[in-house]
C-alpha cells in the first residue's frame, strides 16, 4: 500500500477512536445529568478540566492514605468546651473567604500527581499563617514540593495528612520560589540551600474527629480555628462536578482524597471546600457539599484536622530586590544594593555569591534601613571576574535564620580591550606609519600603548590615548629608523585608570624589511580521543615552525595540571616534524583527562599543549 494511503487511513482511525472516545463521555455526562434529574439532587454535572482526562490520569488528582491511629484517639469532638458552643452561638454560615477579607490562598493545581494531601495541609498551613497574624488578602504560596519531596510523608504516588501536619509543626515549610512545584517526586536537594531557616510553621494540630464526624463538631472547629484540612472517598461522579450542592450520585469508587474546608452554610445545609485541581474544574476550584455525605459512602469530613497557628510573633523577614537577577552591572562601577524588610532584622550583613559559594563580604553589618526599606552603595573592585552567576545574599547579623538570596543571578562585565592589529604574523618595516588598532567592550578608559619584545617591555608608544568610539579605537605610530629589526614583537593596551583591563597581541609580529615567521610547536599527536595503555610504548609527535631551539621539554597533564616530566631535552626534530618515543609507566594513574604540553627550553613562550584529552587505561 502506498505510504500517502497509510498515513491517511492511519488519521483516518485516529479520527474515528477520538470520535468514539468524544461519544462515550457524553454518554457519561448525559447519563449522570439525568441521574441527578431524576434524584433531585441539587448540583451540576458538566464537562471539566478533569472529567476529559483517561481514567488512569483522573485517579492521579487523588492520593490520600487514611492515617494508621486508632480511630479512638482523643478528637476536639471530645473537648466539651468547644462542643458546648451552642448551635444559636454561631454563624448561620461562615466562609473564610469571606470573613473580614479574605483568609485563603487562591486555588492551586497538583496536575499529575497524587498530592492532594500535600495541598490540603499547605493550604491550611497557609489560611492558618493569615489569621494568625491578621492579613487577609495576601496570598502566602507556600512549597507543596518541598512536602512531597522532604517531609517523608509521601510522593506523587500518595501520602499521608497526619505525617505532613508533624512536618508541618517540626519544620516547616518555606515559600514556593524555594522549590517550585514539579508534580513530580523529585530530590530534596534540589530545593534551595537553607530552606528550613525560614519557614512558616504551627504550634501544634489536633484531629477534630477522626471516622465518626459530626456536623456539629465539624463547625464549631471550623467556627474556632479557621479551615480545616479533611477527607472525602471520591466516587467518579464527582470529576463532572460544576456548581452546586454535591451529593454521591453514581459511579464506581476512585480513591480517597484531602482537601481544605473553608466554609459552611446551614439555611442550605452544605460544607465549602477547596479542591486542589485548578480552576477549570468545579465552582473556580471550591466545591459545595451536603451535610449528609458525612455518612454517606463518601465519608466527607473522615479525618479531619485543625492546626493552631502560631502567632503574629512571626520572626522578621528581608527581601532582596536589587540586584534581584537579570541585571548587568560593570567592574569599577557604583550601584546600590535594596532590599525590604518586616520586624527588626537588625543590622545586616551582605556578601557576594558566585553560584551558591561566597566570593566576598561587601560589609560585615550595615543598617536595616527605615520604613521597611534599606540600601547599600557598593563599588565593584575594577578587577572583579566577569560572570553571569552572580548573586547576593543579605543576612541579619543576629538572626541567621534571616537572610535572603533574591531570585536570580546577575552578570558583572568588566571593561576589555582585544588588540585586532598588529596580532601577529605582519611585517613592519622602520621609518614607516603603521595604525595600531583594537576592540573594546565597556568603558576602559584612556589607554596606554607598549611595545613589547618578547615579553619585556621595550618602550611606550604613548602613555595616554583615547580608547575610541563605537567599540573600537586606533593609534598612528610612527617607527624610528633605529627601530631594531627582530621576528618577535608585540603591542600590549592596557587601560591607565583599571590595569585589569589589558591585551597583547596573539602572536609576534616583525619589524623589519623581510618577514621571518616566528617560531612555533603544534602538538599532532596525541592530539584529542587517544587512548593508550600504561606499560605501552607510545609516540609523541608534533610539528615546528622557525627554529624553536634545539631541544625541547615534554610535559604529561592531567586536568590542566602537570603531573609528569616525561622529558627535559628531547630534539626539535627536523623538516618540521619531530616525534618521541614514551613508555607509559605502569604506574600512571588511569583517566579520561590527559594532555600533553611541548615547550622550548629555550624561550618558554614557544609552547603547545593537546587540543583534546586522551585517555590512559
Amino acid at each position: 500500500m502506498p505510504k500517502r494511503k497509510i498515513i491517511v487511513w492511519g488519521i483516518t482511525l485516529l479520527s474515528i477512536l477520538f470520535f468514539v472516545s468524544s461519544l462515550a463521555i457524553a454518554g457519561e455526562l448525559t447519563s449522570l445529568q439525568y441521574k441527578i434529574k431524576s434524584l433531585h439532587a441539587d448540583w451540576n454535572a458538566g464537562e471539566t478540566s478533569i472529567s476529559k482526562l483517561k481514567g488512569k490520569e483522573k485517579k492521579k488528582r487523588l492520593g490520600l492514605f487514611l492515617p494508621t491511629v486508632s480511630p479512638r484517639v482523643k478528637t476536639l469532638s471530645d473537648d466539651k468546651a468547644l462542643m458546648e458552643i451552642q448551635s444559636e452561638e454561631l454563624p448561620s454560615s461562615l466562609d473564610w473567604r469571606n470573613n473580614g477579607g479574605n483568609f485563603v490562598t487562591p486555588v492551586r493545581d497538583q496536575g499529575n500527581c497524587g498530592s492532594c494531601w500535600a495541598f490540603a495541609t499547605a493550604g491550611a498551613l497557609e489560611t492558618a499563617s493569615l489569621i494568625a497574624n491578621n492579613t487577609p488578602n495576601v496570598d502566602i504560596n507556600l512549597a507543596e514540593q518541598i512536602l512531597v519531596s522532604c517531609s517523608g510523608a509521601g510522593d506523587c504516588g500518595g501520602g499521608y495528612i497526619d505525617d505532613a501536619s508533624n512536618f508541618i509543626q517540626d519544620t516547616g515549610m518555606p515559600f514556593e520560589t524555594s522549590y517550585p512545584y514539579t508534580a513530580q517526586n523529585g530530590f530534596c536537594g534540589n530545593a534551595c540551600l537553607n530552606w528550613q531557616s525560614s519557614t512558616y510553621k504551627i504550634d501544634g494540630w489536633q484531629w477534630v474527629n477522626t471516622t465518626s464526624p459530626t456536623v456539629a463538631g465539624i463547625k464549631n472547629a471550623l467556627y474556632t480555628y479557621g479551615p480545616l484540612v479533611t477527607t472525602m472517598s471520591v466516587y467518579y461522579d464527582f470529576y463532572y462536578y460544576r456548581s452546586g450542592v454535591y451529593q454521591y450520585t453514581s459511579g464506581s469508587y476512585q480513591g480517597g482524597h484531602a482537601i481544605l474546608l473553608v466554609g459552611y452554610d446551614d439555611p442550605g445545609q452544605y460544607f465549602i471546600a477547596k479542591n486542589s485541581w485548578g480552576t477549570g474544574w468545579g465552582d473556580s476550584g471550591y466545591f459545595k457539599i451536603a451535610y449528609s455525605e458525612i455518612s454517606s459512602t463518601v465519608h466527607f469530613g473522615n479525618w479531619t484536622i485543625a492546626y493552631i497557628a502560631s502567632g503574629s510573633s512571626k520572626q522578621p523577614e528581608v527581601t532582596l530586590t536589587s540586584p534581584n537577577g537579570g541585571e548587568v552591572w560593570a567592574a569599577g562601577s557604583r550601584y546600590p544594593i535594596n532590599w525590604a524588610y518586616t520586624g527588626d532584622p537588625g543590622n545586616l550583613k551582605i556578601e557576594l555569591l558566585r553560584g551558591s559559594s561566597v566570593v566576598s563580604t561587601l560589609t560585615s553589618s550595615v543598617s536595616k534601613g527605615s520604613n521597611g526599606a534599606g540600601s547599600y552603595n557598593w563599588t565593584i573592585p575594577a578587577g572583579q571576574t566577569s560572570g553571569s552567576d552572580y548573586g547576593i545574599r543579605i543576612t541579619s547579623t543576629s538572626n541567621g535564620s534571616v537572610f535572603d538570596t533574591g531570585n536570580g543571578f546577575f552578570t558583572i562585565n568588566r571593561p576589555s580591550i582585544t588588540v585586532t592589529s598588529p596580532n601577529g604574523g605582519e611585517a613592519w618595516a622602520p621609518q614607516s606609519t603603521k595604525t595600531i588598532t583594537w576592540a573594546y567592550t565597556g568603558d576602559p578608559g584612556n589607554l596606554k600603548i607598549e611595545l613589547l619584545r618578547g615579553s619585556s617591555v621595550v618602550s611606550t608608544l604613548t602613555s595616554s590615548v583615547s580608547k575610541g568610539s563605537n567599540g573600537a579605537g586606533s593609534y598612528t605610530w610612527s617607527i624610528s629608523s633605529r627601530q631594531s629589526t627582530g621576528p618577535d614583537y608585540k603591542i600590549r593596551i592596557t587601560s591607565t585608570s583599571n590595569g585589569y583591563v589589558t591585551d597583547n597581541s596573539d602572536k609576534f609580529f616583525t619589524i623589519g624589511s623581510t618577514y621571518v615567521p616566528p617560531p612555533s610547536i603544534v602538538v599532532t599527536s596525541p592530539n584529542g580521543g587517544e587512548s593508550w595503555s600504561a606499560r605501552s610504548t607510545k609516540t609523541v609527535t608534533w610539528n615546528y615552525t622557525g627554529n624553536p631551539g634545539n631541544y625541547l621539554k615534554i610535559e604529561l597533564l592531567k586536568a590542566g595540571a602537570v603531573v609528569r616530566t616525561i622529558t627535559s631535552y628531547a630534539s626539535k626534530g627536523s623538516n618540521g616534524i619531530g616525534s618521541y618515543n614514551w613508555t607509559i609507566p605502569s604506574t600512571q594513574t588511569k583517566g579520561p583527562d590527559y594532555k600533553i604540553r611541548i615547550t622550548s627550553t629555550s624561550n618558554g613562550s614557544v609552547t603547545d599543549i593537546g587540543d583534546n584529552y586522551f585517555t590512559i587505561n
